[in-house]
């Protein structure tokens, strides 16, 4: 090898060094940057010292615009920048970005954008971001971020193929801290925007919860207090709504002549809309039974009154509904559509042996259909009677192995009650249930179903 190649050879390998340590510097001055602007200065003078260029732009697509405008710029004067509009679709600058390689421009067209900066050529330098997330698991793609555009007119060292290759690197660099910022902007946006739905669903929330509250304080006023005792020899009840406001309801109040009426009556589903059905049957039960002395028409009425409101089929009632004769002792009731009820007493021919009568279905439920199909039934009470009156989130609750707890425990309780308290009679009912249900759900209090059970010696 001759003395001057070997010095060619050196001189090379010290351009290389110089333009390696610059890349270095200004790459990491550009990742120091506190903000991405500074760190767009910097690229743009790492850049000047890499070509000699005094004058060039970094240009990018802004949100609404269809052409690439400056962001950045050095040796221009602003109202030129200002004016530089250059289409992505079409020229030398398309081709850039499509290609995703540099471009180099001795002659300029006619309708060149860049004709106003005075250059008689350039060079143009795509910033791509390379994106992994594709479909169909594909190859990852370069999506466009900028364009650096370098005046070639001025007076300089020339452009060589090494030169260009390390303002390759530090352009690299800087779409991939535009890409970066562009995405933490896009997040701290995303977060803010969050934020801002958090709040406005905690408000709500909150004044959902009011309402709630504001309903089950109402539904509770709508279910009774105490009952007549001067009618009554013992009862007593026991309610769990499923959510915050259920759809059961139940009473035991006074009718004309000393006679007493019972009820008990389930809202399909339950939430608040349930609980506005259960008001209404309310009103309507306590304006139509004063006056009325079958069950029967009693909810039929009410069933009339139901339609003319249109419920919906997916909202409609079931409902027990009798009267105890206590002179004449004769129970006279109406089932529409509800669980059979239980009657538990000792036959006037066999006393002292307890019978519990199951008081079945005569109808459909109210609120569906015109026709009910509703009748009423007699029962003759003994001295001592005892009614069983419950929703079917007792019967229908369902254990850990998907088996409901069905009526056939209720029933057992019942014949073995004897002559308990109502009330310590709920409580052993209770303990059965919660002991078959076991860990599922509903042990946990989330009921599928609201459940009510009252009972009423009469």
């Amino acid at each position: 090898m001759g003395t001057q190649e070997t010095e060619d050879n050196n001189e090379l390998l010290s351009r290389e060094l110089v333009l390696s340590s610059l890349v270095q510097e200004v790459t990491r001055v550009m990742h120091s940057a506190p903000t991405l602007d500074e760190a767009m200065k910097a690229f743009l003078l790492g850049a000047s010292e890499l070509t000699g260029a005094q004058n060039m732009a970094l240009l990018g697509l802004k949100p609404g615009s269809i052409y690439l405008t400056p962001t950045h710029g050095i040796g221009l004067e602003k109202d030129v920048l200002d004016r530089i509009k250059a289409s992505p679709a079409s020229g030398p600058v398309h081709e850039c970005l499509t290609s995703h390689r540099h471009m180099l421009i001795d002659a300029l067209e006619a309708d060149d954008t860049f004709l106003q900066t005075g250059a008689k050529g350039y060079l143009l330098v795509p910033l791509t971001a390379r994106i992994a997330e594709t479909q169909e698991g594909g190859p990852s793609c370069m999506l466009p971020v900028g364009i650096l555009w370098v005046d070639g007119t001025q007076p300089g060292p020339e452009l060589t193929g090494q030169t260009i290759s390390h303002l390759q690197v530090l352009a690299q660099q800087a779409s991939l801290m535009i890409e970066t910022w562009r995405a933490q902007r896009e997040l701290a946006h995303t977060n803010a925007e969050l934020k801002r739905a958090y709040s406005d669903l905690s408000a709500a929330q909150k004044i959902i919860e009011k309402d709630l509250d504001r309903a089950k304080t109402i539904q509770n006023n709508l279910l009774p207090t105490s009952f007549p005792d001067h009618l009554l020899q013992r009862v007593a009840s026991k309610y769990i709504p499923a959510g915050m406001v259920g759809g059961d309801y139940y009473d035991c109040f006074e009718l004309p002549g000393g006679n007493l009426g019972v009820v008990v009556a389930d809202v399909s589903g339950h939430g608040i809309g349930a609980a506005l059905v259960m008001s209404m049957f309310k009103v309507l039960l306590r304006t139509f039974s004063p006056d009325d002395p079958s069950p029967c028409s009693v909810l039929n009425k009410i069933n009339a009154t139901f339609m003319t409101q249109q419920l919906g089929a997916a909202q409609f009632v079931t409902a027990y509904y009798g009267i105890v004769d206590r002179k004449a002792r004769r129970y006279t009731y109406c089932n529409a559509g509800h669980a059979a009820q239980l009657l538990l007493q000792s036959p006037a021919e066999n006393p002292g042996r307890d019978q519990l009568v199951e008081m079945q279905s005569q109808g459909l439920v109210l609120g569906m259909f015109a026709n009910t199909f509703l009748s009423d039934a007699v029962v003759e009470l003994a001295s001592e009677a005892r009614l069983f009156l419950f929703t079917d989130g007792i019967t229908e609750a369902h254990g850990v192995n998907g088996t409901m707890y069905g009526t056939e425990p209720l029933m057992q309780l019942a014949l073995a009650s004897g002559k308990d308290h109502p009330a310590a009679v709920i409580d052993a009912l209770m303990r059965s249930r919660a002991e078959f249900l076991g860990g599922s759900v509903q042990a946990t209090g989330e009921l599928a179903d609201d459940a009510t059970v009252v009972i009423i010696d009469v």
